[in-house]
């Protein structure tokens, strides 16, 4: 395991986030990375890059708090003038980095919605 020693594993309930920003061909692509890379947000462990459509993270918030949750996902879908895909779920779940090698059951059915409403070129904040 990178990142975490696994002394340092800790299981916990916390907020599942997945983002997607844009597919692989879009022209803003790198000003999405770009303006993600700036943002400030509370992870509970370093996000995982990468979706095969386009540019997408999945990560771990570090709060169990779904209302915090829903306002972070909120200021975040703003910051992206609305133009986004975010899917949020509260699981308990281990602090394994990077987040792609956590292979908990938790991470199928949000992971799977997330999924179809990518292909389904869905915006907004979705909390399954």
């Amino acid at each position: 395991m990178m990142g975490i020693n696994e002394s340092e594993l800790e299981t916990s309930e916390k907020v599942l986030i997945y983002i997607y920003f844009c597919d692989h061909g879009d022209e803003d692509f790198k000003k999405y990375v770009d303006k993600f890379n700036k943002t400030d947000i509370d992870f509970w462990v370093k996000p995982g890059k990468g979706h095969h459509m386009g540019f997408a993270i999945q990560s771990i918030l570090n709060t169990s708090n779904l209302g915090k949750a829903e306002k972070i996902a909120t200021k975040l879908f703003k910051r992206f003038d609305e133009n986004i895909l975010i899917v949020l779920s509260k699981q308990m779940v281990t602090n394994i980095e990077p987040v792609g090698k956590n292979q908990e059951e938790v991470f199928v059915e949000p992971g799977r919605t997330f999924d179809e409403l990518v292909a389904d070129k869905k915006k907004g904040i979705y909390i399954v």
